[in-house]
């Protein structure tokens, strides 16, 4: 009798041999495997060689299932104490005490598929923020200039914009999206990590950053016949402008100063090791809570502009990094953390917007809109983060140029300013601000293919090359693992 071959290696299948076609050189008739076999015996009668093995690319779908039931094989269901155990029986847990079932790679945080999730709705978290930002500013140009044929869509925008500030609850969600996602990166693995973490954040945003600095002057100032001092392009190089009291040459470069603050502050709580222990960033985020309100203070009796955005920004981004730990690793002690800082946010943002911005000093400044900015924010950003998680691969591309977007939103705006020049009353709104931004999509797509990516990549090899990860032995026991460190964090 004939017997097939056994089970291949994974990936390999043999060639010309499953089987038994008629065409293989071993084929004997079944007459003549009967006579030469002994009844009640399965022996099997071919002479061929060994079948070559030939190698089977897997799909991707099929390979991360393979993958994830690697991982899975070592998880152990969660036991739970009963209050009552049997006689005999020997009680390994305290009664009571709920373990977390199939934890994540590193045994704390969720489980990996909605680690996963998590991380790509925060990738689209990213690329909804800058399109609001590039929405906000088209709106604005709208309203000043009269835009469109529409005086009921004027209107309307009018008195929404008069209590609620799309714009910078988009900025706030940048923020609470760095605190989500940056101070990870400390903890990859690497002999040296600050100097890995500086590496990767100048690579990550100084190239793409540059390219935005001749864009912005062209458009910005040489066409809008502004002066150009002789400081502004060497302080602006340096992204500490505004730090050197010059000019930002595009507006939206305040937020990148803040960003620079906030990276300074987590590599100085990662040397003390408080970067990962609960009450360091709850004092962290309290101490700038009251710096926000010791501004808004000298702010409303001084009558000066004080920066009260930097340390309330600062503070939005600790409560990302607190939500992270929460919902995300699943750290002990961190629940009382986030409520903590949630609750002082949620009643310093009224003290320090009526003081702050009860005044109008240029900006049309309202302390409501601030006020309702920040709640809806930190409201919007913890619904889309834990329960509304968006995801797509249309939101997570948007995520991943948002950078560029945020970059080149207002260049591609001002070329489509000069453009829509005796255009105006028959142009809605609505319509500028959609063509604005599938330009400004098509021209971030352009910056992130040939600019961010190949940056990035080089700032990767640099860091593989010149900063070799220790081994695993080495690595912080508090840290995340590396496999639940996204794309975001990069």
């Amino acid at each position: 009798m004939h017997r097939r071959p056994g089970p291949m290696r994974r990936g390999f299948m043999p060639r010309g041999h499953a089987g038994f076609p008629k065409s293989c050189s071993c084929h004997v008739p079944p007459r003549q495997a009967s006579r030469a076999t002994s009844p009640g015996k399965r022996v099997s009668t071919c002479r061929s060689p060994a079948p070559v093995l030939v190698p089977v690319r897997e799909d991707r779908s099929a390979r991360n299932a393979r993958r994830w039931s690697a991982i899975l094989r070592d998880v152990e269901p969660c036991q739970v104490a009963p209050r009552r155990l049997p006689r005999g029986a020997k009680n390994l847990v305290e009664p009571g005490v709920t373990c977390n079932p199939c934890r994540a790679l590193d045994g704390r945080g969720a489980t990996p598929t909605v680690a996963m999730r998590r991380l790509h709705s925060i990738d689209s978290i990213r690329g909804l923020a800058a399109l609001a930002v590039i929405y906000a500013h088209t709106v604005e140009f709208g309203l000043k200039t009269q835009l469109g044929p529409f005086p009921l869509e004027r209107a309307v925008l009018s008195g929404l914009t008069e209590y609620v500030d799309v714009g910078k609850i988009a900025v706030t969600l940048f923020f609470a999206v760095s605190g989500f996602v940056v101070p990870f990166s400390l903890f990859k693995a690497g002999d040296r990590p600050i100097l890995a973490f500086a590496v990767s954040r100048f690579f990550r945003l100084y190239p793409a950053y540059w390219l935005s600095i001749p864009c912005g002057l062209l458009v910005l100032f040489v066409w809008a016949g502004r002066d150009i001092p002789a400081v502004l392009v060497p302080a602006n190089i340096t992204m500490l402008q505004q730090f050197l009291g010059v000019e930002n040459i595009i507006a939206l470069y305040w937020t990148l100063q803040i960003e620079l603050i906030f990276y300074g502050l987590c590599v100085g709580l990662f040397v003390l090791g408080r970067l990962d222990d609960a009450v360091g960033v709850v004092l962290s985020a309290l101490a700038l809570i009251a710096a926000a309100l010791g501004l808004a203070a000298l702010r409303f009796g001084l009558e000066r502009k004080f920066p009260v955005a930097v340390p309330l920004s600062l503070a939005v981004m600790f409560w990302g990094l607190c939500l992270r730990y929460h919902v995300l690793e699943r750290r002990p002690g961190w629940g009382v953390a986030l409520t903590v800082v949630t609750g002082a946010l949620v009643c310093a943002i009224p003290l320090v917007s009526v003081l702050a911005y009860g005044r109008d000093m240029g900006f049309h400044e309202n302390w409501l809109k601030y006020l309702v900015t920040y709640w809806a924010a930190m409201a919007l950003f913890a619904l889309l983060s834990q329960w509304l998680c968006i995801e797509g691969r249309l939101f997570t591309y948007l995520g991943a140029i948002s950078y560029s977007i945020y970059l080149f939103g207002p260049v591609v705006q001002g070329v489509l300013e000069h453009a829509l020049a005796g255009y105006a009353s028959v142009v809605p709104i609505h319509l500028f601000a959609a063509a604005t931004a599938l330009a400004t999509v098509a021209v971030a797509a352009l910056v992130y293919r040939w600019i961010e990516a190949p940056a990035i990549a080089l700032g990767r090899h640099v860091i593989r090359r010149h900063l070799p990860p220790v081994s695993g032995a080495g690595r912080d026991a508090h840290a995340p693992a590396a496999s639940m460190v996204g794309r975001s964090e990069i």
